[in-house]
């Protein structure tokens, strides 16, 4: 991939299986993306990539890739990778995952 490992995704949503739809999601758009979800966080209100310095451009990619404004944040040698962390504002991303609710 272009980063040298998946995709972490963390789900910080506040809603049951939200996250699960954004990685199918990404992964059909051809995103490697780790097998399985990371752990449940408080909720948050607004969804963030982590990404260190190397891999800039690829979080710029992700964020594109996303339906949804997203903040971008260098995570200064805390992270190895790419993490994004679903917050509350993609709650109304399941019509761009392809997902039907009801």
């Amino acid at each position: 991939g272009l980063i040298g490992r998946p995709l972490d995704i963390a789900d910080a949503t506040g809603q049951r299986d939200n996250a699960e739809v954004v990685r199918v999601a990404l992964i059909r758009r051809g995103w490697s993306v780790a097998p399985e979800l990371g752990r449940s966080l408080p909720r948050a209100e607004q969804t963030v990539i982590a990404y260190p310095a190397r891999n800039v451009v690829a979080a710029r990619a992700l964020a594109r890739t996303l339906p949804g404004s997203v903040r971008l944040i260098e995570c200064a040698g805390t992270c190895s990778g790419i993490r994004l962390t679903l917050g509350a504002d993609a709650a109304g991303w399941s019509q761009w995952a392809g997902v039907r609710r009801g």
